[in-house]
């Protein structure tokens, strides 16, 4: 085969770093990056339907809070789901949204609220996993493991 021409994804003037990109099953790909532009960390996406150019990039995190380490899976024929660390002025906490073949739904908080990183997910027919690390009241950091259903309920939490 023959690679196609490279073309940018991220927007001129800013840095980009943990970049992940997922083909699901009819070669639709979705492309997810942190972008760091004036300090601030924020969840970048970027969709390509199979013989479409790539469209423009969203912002998928919240803007009032850094956010860093993203990964993505794709879920089914033209779904996909990210998941990110997010830090508030309490601790850092894992979120999750779905990209339902025309838009991402509403971001949720998979870790219940509890101070976590290091988020990690993998998809499988009709049923998924996503692995963190949480910190106990020691201090000491513990990995944490849960299911999810991948439904027309479009919920992430487990």
């Amino acid at each position: 085969g023959k690679w196609s021409k490279a073309q940018s994804l991220s927007p001129s003037g800013t840095e980009c770093v943990n970049l992940n990109v997922v083909l699901d099953a009819d070669g639709n790909a979705m492309a997810i990056w942190e972008k760091i532009q004036e300090r601030r960390h924020e969840i970048m996406t970027a969709y390509q339907a199979v013989g479409q150019p790539w469209k423009e990039p969203l912002l998928i995190s919240d803007e009032q809070s850094p956010c860093f380490k993203p990964k993505i899976q794709a879920c089914g024929a033209n779904r996909f789901i990210a998941v990110w660390e997010e830090q508030n002025k309490e601790r850092s906490t894992i979120q999750g949204r779905l990209f339902d073949g025309n838009d991402w739904l509403s971001a949720e908080c998979v870790s219940k609220g509890e101070q976590c990183k290091d988020a990690s997910i993998a998809v499988g027919k009709n049923k998924g996993s996503m692995a963190w690390l949480k910190q106990g009241k020691d201090g000491a950091w513990r990995a944490v493991y849960a299911h999810f259903k991948i439904s027309n309920t479009e919920k992430l939490s487990p």
